[in-house]
């Protein structure tokens, strides 16, 4: 990510986009964007043939109730955003 983050910031020292600025900004848009399309093929590949009652249960795995909470890290984020 350096090469890219480097170039960027001397061909646009002055972009500073809100909230968290031009590095964080190149970095979201590489990972999220940029590497993530070409591996929408792939990953549509591990969804095929599920059925909408797998789908469903997948989804599921998402919903709150069904994540487990790691107390030690929500209370140093509840900490810090506190400090904020």
């Amino acid at each position: 990510m350096s090469p890219i983050v480097e170039t960027f910031g001397s061909e646009f020292p002055d972009f500073q986009p809100f909230p968290r600025g031009r590095d964080s900004w190149v970095k979201v848009l590489v990972r999220h964007i940029l590497l993530a399309e070409p591996l929408v093929d792939d990953f549509e590949r591990c969804f095929q043939g599920l059925g909408s009652e797998q789908v469903v249960a997948l989804a599921d795995c998402f919903l709150p109730e069904s994540c487990v909470r790691r107390q030690r890290l929500l209370d140093l984020l509840r900490a810090d955003a506190a400090r904020s």
